[in-house]
């Protein structure tokens, strides 16, 4: 399996280059490119299994680059040394990516989740979540779910809650569906920070758009539009009459 490193600074390709040799013996033979043209020649040419691609390059952005193809059948992992805002348009996309200086951990653990799913899935899909973040990065309206077989392009208001099992989590959506994928809710908290949600509970994370009432008996509870009961912490009870307090001043 072939992989491609698309990065205009000669060292970053060369540290990358040298870490995947070691710790990726599957990618079998490793190119670079240090810019567009050569990308584009290296992509159609060579057929990658995995690109690593920069987003800022000399002679444009890596959007430039990706527009530019005809040929998308490889897995696709940005390397990139944007601000946290542009992480989390990397987040909802479901896009992988890399900081830099890449770490040998997170690149391996970017290369493996790559190689687990070789087929096409539907980049072009998620490249547009991205560029329609992108745009307005503190309006985020939807989200890609990426499961073992599926892209899911998700509306964050059609999302009622989240509930965590373990190392999963599962979307409960408003026209009945679910959807399972393998990430920790503590990053949908993190990545839905300013949003309309909330976290009563370390196993659940709720819409607020679609919280009906608190029932305080036993314990506590949260009515969502769906009619189904969410617990509520002992240590979140206060966090619960500031939320309603807050949404009652709408």
């Amino acid at each position: 399996m072939k992989a491609l490193i698309i990065d205009d600074e000669k060292r970053s390709c060369e540290t990358i280059e040298a870490m995947l040799k070691v710790y990726c013996p599957q990618l079998t033979r490793i190119l670079s490119a240090n810019d567009i043209a050569d990308g584009l020649k290296g992509i159609e040419q060579e057929k990658p299994t995995v690109v690593f691609l920069d987003i800022n390059l000399k002679s444009g952005s890596g959007f430039d680059l990706l527009e530019q193809l005809s040929y998308r059948t490889f897995k696709l992992i940005f390397i990139t040394a944007y601000n946290e805002h542009a992480i989390r348009a990397f987040k909802y996309s479901a896009i992988d990516y890399l900081l830099k200086p890449v770490d040998p951990q997170e690149l391996t653990d970017a290369v493996n989740r790559a190689l687990q799913n070789l087929k096409n899935d539907q980049l072009e899909l998620r490249l547009e979540n991205l560029k329609a973040y992108q745009t307005d990065l503190n309006n985020a309206k939807k989200i890609v779910l990426k499961t073992a077989d599926n892209l899911f392009i998700v509306q964050l208001s059609s999302i009622i809650y989240l509930m965590a099992d373990g190392a999963y989590t599962t979307f409960y959506l408003n026209n009945g569906n679910k959807i399972l994928v393998s990430t920790h809710l503590k990053e949908y908290d993190d990545l839905f920070t300013g949003l309309h949600f909330f976290r009563p509970h370390q196993s659940y994370l709720i819409n607020t758009q679609h919280l009906i009432r608190f029932d305080k008996k036993e314990g506590g509870h949260l009515i969502m539009s769906n009619n189904s009961t969410i617990p509520v912490s002992s240590r979140k009870k206060e966090a619960i009459y500031a939320l309603f307090n807050q949404l009652n001043e709408f």
